[in-house]
């Protein structure tokens, strides 16, 4: 548990830019912190489990090695394969815990965090029209732009002589302004959909790659500010990505209905990619457990003479190598290279394989013997 703990907290490092755009955009509370430490960690857990495991796996048999247990073991005819039994029973055990957070817990964090910046925009907008916006003054802060209005209705849903241009802070590549006669509210907080319709207005805009200027007049023209706010927070999000955080029975049903239609643009034929290895890939994933817990004991199992750092080291190498070929069978599958399911299934087959060659391996060497030394070519004697 020690070291699921840890790598939770490393995954909580890397993701410490999403938070500070939450705490940035709704301000420092418990509620704030906690709830989306949770739900941006629990679709990693599917990764995190076996690699906690691997390291869990090592550190127990390096400890049995460096206190001469292995040895005695060893001494007293027990084989590596009859050592291994405990290790599978924590295997399967791991697998449990594995596949409820690959089939339940993954789509559980992606949709739960959708949902808390979804219910915590609602309030920040409607705070943010019901008492930030003031006649004859700028608000600097309007959803990452600054907005003007000359005057403002009693229920403050009309605005005239009004102003939008993007904030200085914003990087963009090009600036504009948006100047309207009229402008009003249209639509509710409650009813998540809320817009602001501006009529008979121009927008001037320079663009400095070509460095020209454009002006354009128009009747009407709208924004979703709830769109606009949660575009700061999930800049990575769009529509096409609701997918992630269906549940296994909902994400079937969905791959089968992409797989009956005809899809024709690229980027419906990506989407129904991505869907297919997801849903493959959360099934397949939970087995990666059994191959890093039979490699962490391998990588524990050594002469105590040896150092412990060789085996940290290669420890982290094979978690980033297996990391780095899950990713690329993931982009040959997504981009149709490859069909889904063989490349949800090939990585763990060849790292499942890899982890009974080192069980072989090692069961056939003495213990002072290198595990990971390649076997010496011996030319046949004559006769």
């Amino acid at each position: 548990m020690s070291t699921l703990a840890l790598f939770c907290a490393i995954t909580f490092i890397s993701q410490l830019l999403r938070l500070s755009d939450v705490i940035a955009a709704f301000g420092v509370s418990l509620e704030n912190i906690v709830l989306p430490i949770s739900f941006i960690v629990a679709p990693f857990l599917t990764l995190i489990i076996p690699t906690s495991l691997l390291f869990a796996m090592m550190m127990v048999f390096l400890r049995m090695s460096s206190d001469g247990e292995c040895i005695a073991l060893f001494a007293a005819g027990y084989s590596l394969r009859r050592l291994l039994i405990p290790v599978g029973c924590v295997c399967i055990l791991a697998f449990g815990m594995c596949g409820l957070a690959s089939t339940i817990l993954e789509a559980w964090g992606k949709r739960a965090f959708d949902n808390f910046v979804f219910r915590k925009t609602q309030t920040e907008v409607d705070n943010l029209i019901r008492f930030q916006i003031k006649a004859g003054s700028f608000t600097s802060d309007f959803l990452g732009y600054v907005f003007y209005t000359e005057s403002i209705s009693k229920d403050r849903e009309q605005f005239t002589n009004v102003l939008l241009a993007p904030s200085p802070e914003a990087k963009k590549s090009n600036d504009f302004v948006l100047l309207a006669k009229t402008a009003k509210i249209q639509g509710s907080v409650e009813a998540s959909d809320l817009r602001m319709i501006f009529f008979d207005g121009t927008t001037h805009s320079f663009d400095f790659t070509d460095n020209k200027s454009t002006q354009m007049s128009f009747s009407r023209a709208e924004i979703d500010l709830l769109q606009m706010f949660r575009g700061r927070i999930l800049e990575s999000y769009t529509p096409d990505d609701d997918f992630r955080g269906y549940p296994l029975p909902k994400l079937t049903s969905f791959v089968a209905e992409l797989n009956s239609s005809s899809p024709v643009e690229a980027r419906k034929r990506r989407r129904m990619y991505a869907a297919e290895y997801l849903l493959h890939s959360r099934v397949a994933n939970p087995f990666l457990v059994f191959a890093f817990g039979m490699i962490g004991a391998i990588l524990g199992v050594r002469d105590p003479r040896q150092l412990r750092g060789s085996s940290y080291l290669k420890a982290s190498g094979i978690v980033l190598g297996s990391f780095v070929l899950i990713t690329q069978f993931r982009w040959l599958a997504e981009n149709g290279y490859l069909v889904a399911s063989a490349a949800a299934w090939i990585p763990q087959l060849l790292l499942l394989l890899a982890a009974l060659f080192l069980v072989d391996r090692r069961s056939k060497l003495s213990l002072t013997e290198n595990t990971w030394q390649l076997p010496k070519w011996r030319s046949p004697k004559r006769l």
